[in-house]
């Protein structure tokens, strides 16, 4: 396991910067990892899947799921490449449904 390598040190010092380099390494690795499941959440909500839906799917709260589709839309880099248009009416849409 890497936590036995790290204490086998000995010296306080090494263990303490080695565990800090550790921890930056893993920060980085979730933060990659939860921006994978972010977009398979925004993904199923484009393809029209309702929280309870995705909530019984996955095993998370309907609560988690739409604080994570929430946080989903903050985090993920929107472009005019990766913008879907909004159907005509719905909030955020250019077009009304009197009108387009």
């Amino acid at each position: 396991m890497e936590a036995a390598h790290l204490a086998s040190s000995g010296d306080p010092l090494t263990v303490t910067r080695q565990v800090g380099d550790f921890f930056a390494v893993l920060l980085g690795e979730l933060e990659r990892v939860a921006d994978v499941r972010l977009r398979a959440l925004s993904t199923l909500r484009d393809e029209g899947w309702s929280y309870d839906r995705i909530a019984r799917a996955s095993g998370l709260s309907k609560a988690r799921v739409a604080q994570l589709v929430r946080d989903a839309g903050a985090a993920l880099p929107c472009g005019p490449d990766l913008v879907r248009p909004r159907p005509p009416g719905s909030p955020g849409s250019s077009a009304s449904p009197g009108n387009p």
